[in-house]
């Protein structure tokens, strides 16, 4: 049996400018982190007495003879992709809703390959962990998808994220104060529309007006290093909150299928109880909208949401781990250099 945990991810800035189709002619970064709500991905040898071959359990359950009988399409096309001769056992659990914004889908892609990859002995830096978990959701699913989310997602942390030109990427871990990081949470609060959403119809109507909106786009990618020397040089976080709200409406502009009425109505009644600024997180249309307030304006920020689910969020460091395995090979170890 092996336990990995995989943790969610929350973006400040620069989200669009990670997809190829822009970074490969305009470089592209990106400001995120992740925080401490995980996807949970259980899996182990199936034992030969069973009737079936494979077990996925997640929003159904699955008993399947064959790999390709199966209905999940990344554990389908992960199995394949990794040539997994055995059957197997596979639980899925997270701690937030799917398709919400935070880089869930992203996460499962990532945790399943690491406890998948720790089962056969074969391992990975976070590098390496990431970019699989790309050619999964972008090659193998076809997917209209970014690739922060899978780097957020294997490495951990604040990271400032350059995607260059040549498709090669850098990942500049921010090292910044426990005070910092402790007033990043308080300020960033994190209200769930309670509305889910299909990512992929509103990635594609992104990707497809890329070249009618380079000088929008360009305006998003300079918030990232923005926001990054207000980070890194300890400057007021209030700053956040105004680079924050200018790209909220860059993006509403860039492609008005990520912000719907509600979800401008929301960001609207946020504002005038006195969020510094926001933003919707993920492709939009739905899901977690992060809001910024000022240092101690908190509590009274979140009396206000009138009922709103809030959920209280911190960064976290460790990126993709396995939590638990009962193997006792040394050779199972995953190298994470």
């Amino acid at each position: 049996m092996i336990i990995s945990r995989t943790p969610f991810r929350v973006s400040f800035f620069g989200g669009g400018t990670d997809f190829p189709e822009w970074f490969e002619n305009n470089g592209g970064a990106v400001l995120s982190t992740t925080i401490n709500h995980y996807c949970y991905l259980t899996c182990r040898k199936l034992p030969h007495f069973f009737d079936h071959k494979h077990r996925i359990v997640y929003s159904k359950t699955e008993t399947v003879s064959s790999i390709d009988d199966i209905q999940h399409p990344a554990v389908r096309e992960a199995l394949r992709h990794l040539q997994i001769p055995f059957g197997v056992e596979i639980h899925h659990a997270g701690d937030l809703p799917a398709s919400s914004g935070i880089g869930s889908s992203s996460a499962f892609a990532v945790g399943l390959l690491m406890v998948l990859r720790h089962l056969i002995h074969s391992p990975l830096t976070r590098m390496e962990l990431a970019r699989e978990a790309i050619l999964l959701e972008r090659e193998l699913l076809q997917e209209s998808v970014g690739l922060q989310d899978q780097i957020a997602c294997a490495f951990g942390g604040v990271n400032y994220i350059e995607f260059n030109r040549d498709s090669s990427i850098d990942v500049i871990k921010l090292l910044l104060t426990d005070t910092m990081q402790e007033e990043i949470a308080e300020r960033m609060i994190l209200v769930y529309s309670g509305q889910s959403r299909l990512s992929g119809s509103i990635s594609e109507a992104f990707v497809d007006g890329i070249a009618s909106n380079k000088r929008s786009l360009g305006a998003l990618q300079e918030l990232a290093p923005r926001g990054r020397a207000i980070f890194e040089q300890k400057k007021d976080l209030d700053e956040i909150g105004d680079l924050l709200d200018q790209a909220f409406h860059i993006k509403a502009k860039v492609n008005p299928l990520s912000v719907t009425s509600e979800i401008a109505g929301l960001y609207q009644f946020g504002r005038s109880k006195g969020a510094l600024g926001g933003k919707v997180l993920g492709a939009g249309g739905g899901g977690f909208m992060m809001f910024w307030v000022k240092a101690g304006d908190r509590e009274r920020f979140v009396a206000s949401l009138s009922g709103r689910v809030v959920v209280p969020a911190r960064i976290e460091h460790e990126g993709s781990v396995i939590l638990f395995t009962d193997e006792k090979d040394d050779s199972t170890n995953v190298d994470f250099r």
